[in-house]
């Protein structure tokens, strides 16, 4: 893909919220001895200890969304585990075993110094940020990224020649490539069944795949960043990934009531399939956004909303279950996009 900027524009967040890098939780990139709580030696291992990091919250407090630790661990490798009835997870990170605790707690193990652990430490708070709690709008950190939660984008953004460049890494390169090349390979497999059912089921797993191997990337990426925007600009698109594996299980459910009554809605397949498409087209418009073809994307985005809200007014006057099933899908995929009109337009 051709790209037609130098710079990748950059949604900026209030001051307050937790992708903004301020407040308590703001930067939990720089832990310090401070936090240790405790240190104990391995019972199993020579010459390793277990470190015991407390981050603050107030009492009873939630420190992480459990539901959605376990979102990001299950698209992180082979090597984690997580439990959202218990409110933990766990994390094999290089030669240390991590466990992550709702209330803020983090045991290291097999750390070889302290120092050791806090770099661990670093590390793995940058996996796990998309689940901390952002104290301006009280949801997790991937419900703030592209401003779904309706409160943390400051109306502003900023050019990242930073962001842009970090396109040239293979590894987050490589993680577009798939998630954008999905979308792609499920518009055209709308666009080849206009007027009628589309086939869904026959390429959702291997699509699901390809999805989760991207977010993988996206999580490595993040992994290994050590500046903000980088940082911040990888909860974003892990957070549209996952929001597009979201969004295709809605679709999924709504092509199998559409079945079971195809003698009823073989004359609406036309509008319901142009939906579908117009969603999937916002999708890849953000991710160009990303990749520094904004002004064109933007156009395609407010193009695309007027077609779907005008559908959406179709649907709305229908006693139908499946139409109030697509409005459902159109109120949660269109927070993606709508902070994004807010702050370019």
């Amino acid at each position: 893909m051709k790209r037609k900027s130098t710079n990748t524009e950059i949604p900026i967040y209030h001051e307050n919220c937790i992708l903004r890098g301020s407040g308590d939780f703001g930067n939990l990139t720089e832990i310090d001895q401070e936090k240790i709580e405790s240190v104990q030696p391995c019972g199993s291992e020579e010459n390793k200890i277990m470190v015991e990091i407390n981050l603050p919250t107030r009492k009873d407090e939630l420190f992480l969304s459990p539901s959605v630790l376990c979102k990001i661990l299950e698209n992180y490798k082979n090597q984690s585990a997580c439990s959202e009835n218990l409110g933990m997870g766990r994390v094999m990170w290089r030669d240390h075993r991590i466990y992550i605790y709702k209330h803020g707690k983090f045991d290291i193990r097999f750390a070889t110094s302290e120092d050791d652990a806090i770099k661990t430490m670093n590390s793995i708070s940058r996996l796990v940020l998309g689940s901390v709690f952002c104290e301006h709008c009280g949801q997790p950190a991937l419900e703030c990224a592209l401003g779904r939660c309706g409160k943390c984008l400051a109306g502003n953004h900023l050019k990242s020649s930073e962001f842009f460049n970090a396109f040239n890494e293979p590894i987050l390169e490589d993680g577009f490539g798939l998630v954008i090349g999905v979308l792609r390979q499920l518009i055209n497999l709308v666009s080849e069944n206009e007027n009628q059912q589309i086939p869904f089921e026959s390429q959702i797993t291997e699509i699901r795949d390809k999805i989760h191997e991207g977010i993988e990337l996206f999580l490595d990426f993040l992994l290994k960043s050590s500046s903000w925007i980088k940082i911040v600009s990888s909860i974003d698109l892990i957070s549209l990934s996952l929001e597009l594996v979201v969004t295709l299980e809605k679709i999924m459910e709504l092509e199998r009531v559409v079945k079971e009554k195809s003698e009823i809605w073989e004359n609406v397949f036309g509008k319901i399939n142009r939906f579908i498409k117009m969603i999937l087209e916002n999708f890849v418009s953000i991710l160009n956004i990303f990749y520094g073809n904004s002004i064109q994307a933007l156009e395609n985005i407010k193009e695309n909303e007027v077609g779907l809200q005008e559908l959406v007014s179709f649907f709305e006057k229908s006693e139908e279950d499946v139409f109030n099933n697509l409005v459902t899908i159109y109120e949660r995929t269109s927070l993606n996009w709508k902070g994004f009109l807010e702050v370019y337009s």
